[in-house]
């Protein structure tokens, strides 16, 4: 399925007359229990964005069957037909079950007994109203003001970017368990103690833990929250809701999954507080409310109750703790802040070439060799460097990488002034910081520049210059930033410092013997999936079949891989260091069994 869904349902579709203002979805919530309401939103969360063998309407239809009645349903039913079908329709997505998270937390009565049912409804009535309610609410605070303004085309792509990247969070799902290890057990014991040899002490000295036990922990929590197979769907409610003082009695890890659940989780009344700072639920209006920051959920994205229960509120959230939180968290007692992250950014670039390289093994000589790690040299009195090079010889094709692992500013994303988003884009990834580091795009324009000067000469790798057809390659860990439209972004800013113009349809250009395609933009997630999903075809295929076939870059590569009908499969490599730390976790948590 798509990342991206085609319809979401309007509250007055399903429940004509209620009216989707602010009071209304106040009086709702005011119908149930916050732990209810946190506890009903976090399950649909997590069956909706968990790694599951669930299809879309599955995960759907589990959270439609416990909270709307008959009537309700068929009202659904005929929206959805209207639609086109199922698969083009959500009922309950992940931005709008954020959204009803972060108002129960302060509108929904801590005390049962304070309910007030409006209208006599059931609390479940309550619930399935109030999701539709923050639907609404979630749909109108991303796109208002934000979405497709300006007069031209390409202003209007241009200014809908930070609201399109928040469509696409909506409804993003978390990796499977074994992919999310793998990598983190990857960056943060493999390749970010090489990179910054400080990380494990600064991420100790932050947490109480080492980085294992802080991976082994969620490693205990996930396997009680992700099920493989969902195939028994009536009970999965059941599953997700576990013991947060069980979980610790019953490991090994007991001193450590307090501290960790110290870190990591929140009450209710700790996370209303922490969403709405010095705001009184019987005085706040929708005024108040700024565009959700997910930076509260995302630092500690777990719910505990005082009665021991315990749930994730967010699967994406907490994959995200252990594939980027380590990083943030050491962050709290480096000495040297701005070293660390430069560390993290050596790291992934060492990380994306080794994924390469099990791709494109080294040969036994320099003509066997396609993939180039780490290319430099000097040409007419300037040094060059790049990442990493595929050169094809048949076709005299060079693949020029350039791998950046940068991060947005939520405040940027969720700001009513979409220039200071777009102002991030350039600073982390097209111009750099004045006096710092240049940003990926003008690395890659300088290098291309010079590799298509018909006098360059390298003696060390000839490749570079029998060369005809260069495609430039951006690499980034954000699987966010790699949608159709910062496609066409990133290649129309490449080709304004390359040929002092943003055209991109035309496709190729040519600069003297040599032609140089539009930019191609992958995620990280892009790059290991074609690890193991090469062996049905040849990456050359597809990445030069992509470039012909969009040549304005308004599609993404993952999606123009599903258009064409190649299956893609997760990286064995990653997989399998995922379940050796599994393995690993396992024997510490339940030693003897």
């Amino acid at each position: 399925m798509s990342d991206f869904v085609a319809f979401y349902v309007p509250a007055d579709e399903v429940f004509p007359g209620l009216g989707g203002g602010f009071d209304t979805f106040r009086s709702l919530l005011k119908g149930m229990s916050r732990a209810d309401a946190l506890l009903w939103a976090g399950k649909i969360n997590l069956i909706v964005g968990a790694p599951s063998s669930l299809t879309h309407v599955q995960r759907q239809l589990w959270g439609i069957k416990d909270f709307f009645a008959p009537e309700e349903f068929d009202r659904l039913n005929a929206y959805v037909r209207s639609c086109g079908g199922a698969e083009k329709v959500v009922v309950f997505s992940r931005g709008q079950l954020l959204e009803l998270i972060r108002w129960a937390a302060l509108l929904s009565p801590e005390d049962p007994a304070d309910i007030i049912s409006p209208d006599g409804l059931e609390s479940p009535a309550c619930f399935a109203r109030a999701s539709l309610c923050a639907a609404d609410r979630w749909h109108e605070a991303v796109t208002e003001g934000r979405f497709a303004a300006g007069k031209e085309i390409d202003e209007k792509r241009r200014n809908s970017l930070a609201a399109v990247r928040k469509l696409k969070e909506a409804t993003i799902r978390a990796p499977e368990m074994g992919l999310t290890l793998g990598r983190a057990a990857l960056l943060f014991e493999d390749y970010m103690p090489r990179c910054y040899p400080d990380f494990q002490k600064d991420f100790r000295a932050a947490t109480g833990l080492t980085v294992k036990e802080y991976l082994g922990c969620f490693f205990g929590i996930a396997s009680n929250s992700y099920l493989p197979d969902h195939n028994y769907i009536q009970h999965i409610g059941d599953h997700l809701i576990w013991n947060w003082e069980g979980v610790a009695q019953n490991t090994a890890y007991k001193e450590q999954f307090a501290r960790y659940l110290e870190l990591m989780s929140r009450t209710p009344a700790e996370l209303q507080k922490a969403l709405w700072p010095g705001i009184d639920r019987e005085e706040v209006n929708e005024k108040d409310a700024r565009r959700f920051n997910l930076r509260t959920l995302r630092d500690r994205p777990l719910l505990r109750l005082d009665d021991g229960r315990a749930i994730i509120l967010d699967p994406v959230l907490f994959s995200d703790s252990v594939t980027a939180g380590p990083l943030f968290l050491a962050a709290k007692a480096a000495a040297n802040a701005q070293r660390l992250f430069g560390g993290f950014g050596d790291a992934f670039e060492d990380y994306v070439l080794d994924v390469l390289r099990q791709i494109f093994p080294a040969g036994s000589g320099i003509l066997e060799q396609r993939f180039y790690a780490n290319v430099s040299g000097v040409w007419n009195g300037e040094d060059f460097e790049i990442d990493g090079c595929l050169y094809e010889p048949d076709h005299r094709e060079l693949f020029v990488l350039e791998v950046k692992g940068k991060w947005i500013e939520e405040d940027t994303v969720v700001s009513d002034d979409v220039a200071e988003y777009l102002a991030t884009l350039k600073e982390k990834y097209i111009e750099g910081t004045k006096g710092g580091e240049k940003g990926a795009i003008e690395q890659l324009a300088r290098v291309v520049n010079l590799l298509t000067d018909d006098r360059f000469r390298c003696q060390d790798y000839p490749f570079l210059e029998e060369a005809r057809r260069i495609i430039p390659i951006l690499v980034t860990n954000d699987r966010l930033l790699t949608g159709p439209l910062e496609c066409n972004f990133f290649a129309r800013e490449f080709a304004e410092r390359l040929l002092g113009s943003e055209s991109v349809g035309s496709g190729a250009a040519q600069i003297g013997r040599r032609q140089v395609t539009p930019l191609i933009l992958l995620s990280i997630d892009d790059v290991e999936n074609l690890e193991t999903s090469s062996e049905g075809f040849r990456i050359r295929d597809v990445f030069i079949g992509y470039s012909d076939a969009h040549p304005e870059r308004l599609a993404d590569f993952h999606a123009y891989l599903r258009s064409i009908g190649k299956n893609i499969y997760h990286s064995q490599w990653v997989k399998e260091r995922g379940a050796r730390f599994g393995e690993e976790a396992k024997r510490e948590l339940f030693p003897g069994q």
